[in-house]
This record gives structure tokens, sequence and C-alpha cells, in this order.
């Protein structure tokens, strides 16, 4: 009898790594969340340069234009952490912009960690907006 309780024990405790493992998505969803954090911040270091308080000129035409605002710290980057791909720059009009990212998980899990800039998503591609006027 003591057997058998000893094995059923180990199915239990297998089980539950198991179900663990799922519930927690395991090693593969912790590097997809790692790399989404990374283009969240990516994207905000973006924001604020392109949000540039001292720039006196229209929005640069691409992200690469360091004169644009001499002040700000260098942009890091403007690839993907992953696929170096760059980032989407869209450069509206003089004053408004767009920087979108694609990213590895659904929308629902960055709504949180979007710093205190909403992130707008059409499917995967998340993106934010914003202008060089004051609010």
């Amino acid at each position: 009898m003591n057997k058998a309780l000893l094995i059923a024990m180990i199915a239990a405790v297998v089980a539950a790594l198991i179900l663990g493992l799922m519930a927690a998505g395991g090693p593969g969803y912790a590097r997809m969340e790692k790399m989404d954090r990374e283009r969240i911040s990516d994207l905000n270091r973006i924001f604020n340069y392109l949000q540039c308080p001292k720039a006196k000129r229209p929005l640069p035409e691409a992200l690469e234009d360091a004169d644009y605002c001499p002040e700000y710290v260098r942009i890091n980057s403007v690839f993907d952490p992953k696929t170096d791909a760059p980032y989407i720059y869209r450069r509206i009009d003089d004053t408004r912009f767009e920087v979108c990212a694609e990213f590895e998980l659904p929308a629902e899990s960055h709504l949180s960690q979007s710093l205190n800039r909403p992130l707008k998503f059409e499917g995967q591609t998340g993106c934010m907006s914003g202008s060089t006027l004051p609010d």
C-alpha cells in the first residue's frame, strides 16, 4: 500500500509541475515577455526623443537624424531586439508622428506595461502616437 501511495504522490507532484508550467507559460513565454518589454522601452525612448522640447524644427524624416535633438541622449536602438528589423516610424506631418513595433504576445499582456503612454494595438502591432506641440 505504501508503494501505491508513493507513486500517487509522485504523479501528483509531476502533474502539478506540468500544470504550473502550462499556466505560467514556461521559459519560452518568459523570453517573449522580455523581448516585448524591451520593445516597449525602445518605443518610449523614441517617443521622448521625438518630443524634444528644444527642437525648433519639423520632425525628422528618419529616426537616424541625430541633429534633430542633439541635447537628448542618443537613442540606443531603432531596431527590434530579436529580428533587427527597424521600428516603424511614421511622420504624419511637421508636428505629429507614430512609432510602432511588432510584438510577440497579445495586446492584453502589454496594456499595463506601456508606462504612462497608451499603446494602441492592431493585432500584434503596437503603436504610440504623439505630437511635438504642448498638450
